[in-house]
């Protein structure tokens, strides 16, 4: 038996489990940029567990990673899984392991403002400054989002604003959030996240790894 045909037959192995342990889930393959949840490829028995496979651990808080049970021979990484249990995307579907797959607490939207630059002095410089007069990105509207509606992870994470000279004054807290790699566009620094609570985020560094997008960013408030 090749390294294939076991493959397969691990993932029909979890069909049948979640046959009689899962949920009717559809299945998402994002085909725009707009809304990813549209294009249904079909629907599955799913069941989640947290990391065990014996069912006996329930998920933690900051914990956003769950195995998935259910036939994994029409799925791909990148795919989301929508039912009774919540959205999850499908980080990785890696050789003879279990299906990684990450719980979805919030959907987002991305802005991307030109950064001017100017040509004094021997080198470049430019930046980003986002104003409540610029559309679509101070005023918290979404019209002009390259792409918008996608489920994701957004839990507390990544670099605290230090200092703060006020009594009352509040930091801007760290978050790391995390999108599959199906995401249509190559995440930069200083990229704006609007979340469906209409709380802002500005990406302090993004990267690309075999499990999807990983961005730590900094919510910030107009």
């Amino acid at each position: 038996m090749d390294a294939a045909t076991l493959q397969n037959r691990i993932y029909r192995g979890y069909g049948k489990a979640a046959a009689r342990l899962g949920l009717p889930n559809a299945v998402s393959r994002p085909q725009s940029a707009a809304d990813p949840l549209a294009n249904v490829i079909g629907t599955l028995p799913c069941s989640f567990n947290a990391e065990d496979w014996k069912y006996i651990k329930a998920n933690k808080y900051g914990r956003p990673t769950w195995y998935g049970l259910f036939d994994a021979t029409t799925t791909q990484a990148g795919d989301y899984l929508v039912g009774p249990q919540g959205t999850f995307f499908i980080a990785a579907q890696q050789l003879h392991l279990s299906v990684l797959c990450v719980e979805c607490n919030r959907s987002i939207a991305l802005l991307r403002q030109a950064a001017p630059t100017a040509s004094t002095g021997a080198q470049p410089y430019g930046g980003v400054c986002i104003a409540d007069s610029e559309p679509g990105l101070g005023t918290l509207d979404p019209s002009g989002a390259l792409v918008k509606g996608w489920p994701c992870s957004i839990l507390i994470g990544g670099r605290t604003e230090k200092g703060g000279s006020l009594p009352m004054s509040t930091k801007d807290a760290g978050w790391q959030i995390l999108l599959p790699k199906s995401v249509p566009l190559v995440l930069r620094a200083s990229d704006v996240l609007l979340d469906d609570l209409g709380r802002r985020y500005i990406v302090e560094a993004a990267e690309l790894t075999d499990l999807g997008w990983r961005c730590n960013a900094k919510e910030v408030h107009p």
